[in-house]
């Protein structure tokens, strides 16, 4: 009986070791997933902004998609040469 109870407590224990190791292993996995998936959020926010001033400069598309975009672009942070260039584009066409 007391050597029932030793194997009991190893087969408890291999189980409690393997339960650590997934879980280490799962934690790492899921912080770099979640720096992954952090880097890509950022990147699709640079290339939105880069799409939005793309088509503020963008001469032969219509006034009022450029206009939005100008919008968009300011409410998301953008600024610069660009801002500038937008803001000299409304004045001139709502004189």
């Amino acid at each position: 009986m007391e050597q029932l109870w030793i194997e009991i407590v190893k087969a408890l224990g291999m189980v409690f070791v393997t339960w650590l190791t997934v879980h280490h292993s799962n934690k790492k996995s899921s912080k770099t997933l979640e720096e992954k998936v952090d880097k890509l959020v950022e990147n699709d926010e640079e290339q939105y902004l880069s799409i939005l001033r793309l088509t503020i400069f963008e001469e032969n598309l219509p006034l009022s998609e450029r206009i939005i975009a100008g919008d968009k672009y300011l409410k998301k942070g953008g600024n610069g040469d660009t801002k500038k260039y937008y803001e000299n584009m409304l004045k001139e066409h709502t004189k």
